[in-house]
């Protein structure tokens, strides 16, 4: 399914073109981001408390939906990653759209989210799997460690044993001067 050509020429009109540069700090972690981005050209990282997560590059990507839809702080920083040029849709704008056209937008534009949003939290869940396959292996190649750690301390201890009776041995054979 698409947006219909009227629905996105409305949508268009309601949407501002930006340019950033390379490095440049989209959104913040934690500030108040009110506004949706959707990427037109070039590649933006999402960053999550100074740890990076991945990168958004394919046209159409969009990012910034959550403090739209939520009004909470946002929950990464986005980044550019070079120049980037994005289209943004203020929630103010939306205000000023006439009543009954509202709905219909709203509508779309939840419509599209929505599809965004199942797209976005596929590949998390997909990611989840993975890295609970990875801690499960971790946590077996922890387990097989402490066990190799165990045998190991027994048998140096059997060995200091060894050879403190050893040094008795040699204090006893030795002779006396």
């Amino acid at each position: 399914e698409h947006v219909s050509d009227e629905n996105l020429r409305r949508i268009v009109t309601l949407t501002e073109m930006r340019t950033f540069k390379q490095g440049e700090v989209i959104i913040e972690q934690g500030g108040n981001n009110r506004d949706v981005f959707f990427l037109f050209k070039g590649s933006v990282s999402i960053i999550v408390d100074g740890n990076f997560i991945y990168n958004l590059q394919r046209s159409g990507d969009i990012f910034g939906e959550m403090g739209f839809m939520t009004g909470k702080p946002s929950s990464a920083t986005i980044r550019a990653v070079g120049e980037i040029v994005v289209l943004v849709i203020a929630q103010d704008v939306l205000s000023i759209v006439h009543k009954s056209s509202a709905d219909d937008l709203h509508s779309i534009i939840y419509e599209w989210f929505t599809r965004i949003l199942s797209d976005k939290l596929f590949k998390t869940s997909q990611k989840a799997k993975m890295y609970e396959s990875m801690s499960n292996e971790l946590q077996a190649q922890k387990d097989e460690l402490a066990k190799s750690y165990v045998i190991i301390r027994k048998q140096q201890e059997q060995m200091d044993q060894e050879l403190e009776q050893a040094r008795e041995t040699q204090k006893t054979l030795l002779p006396k001067i």
